[in-house]
């Protein structure tokens, strides 16, 4: 019988959590052609670090508010509130952007700038939360 390649497979080469934590950059689409729009945006993965931390810190307060609102509720996080903790946790990921024009400027990165961004974008929003969550864009090679 043939030997097969003794070679053993590097699981590193698959370690989400690491490259999770480098980021990607998210060539950005029109929402109705899917042609590139000629700018990037830079994420890091729902398996890094600030992913995880913020989720965390989200689901307390929900709990804390739950806790003194008499337990849970359907009604106790308003939709709105879910919205603003969806479009925190995407600024929180993303690390930059490249130049792109808003009415005549052009936006600096930060994380205040991310949140207004998302918020009026809901398209934009939808492009970067895909990405954040696809395993497939933190591997490498």
């Amino acid at each position: 019988m043939e030997q097969k390649n003794n070679t053993a497979f590097d699981l590193s080469t698959l370690d989400v959590i690491k490259f999770a934590n480098v980021g990607t950059a998210v060539d950005i689409l029109h929402p109705v052609t899917k042609e590139p729009l000629g700018f990037s945006i830079t994420v890091l993965g729902s398996d890094g670090a600030a992913f995880k931390k913020i989720s965390i810190e989200q689901a307390r307060r929900r709990l804390a508010k739950m806790e003194k609102n008499g337990g849970f509720k359907p009604s106790a996080v308003s939709q709105e509130e879910r919205e603003e903790d969806a479009v925190e946790l995407l600024a929180a990921c993303t690390t930059s952007w490249t130049k792109f024009n808003l009415e005549g400027a052009n936006p600096s990165f930060n994380f205040d700038n991310a949140v207004a961004l998302y918020s009026r974008f809901p398209w934009l929003r939808e492009q970067v939360d895909q990405a954040i969550g696809n395993r497939a864009n933190f591997i490498k090679g």
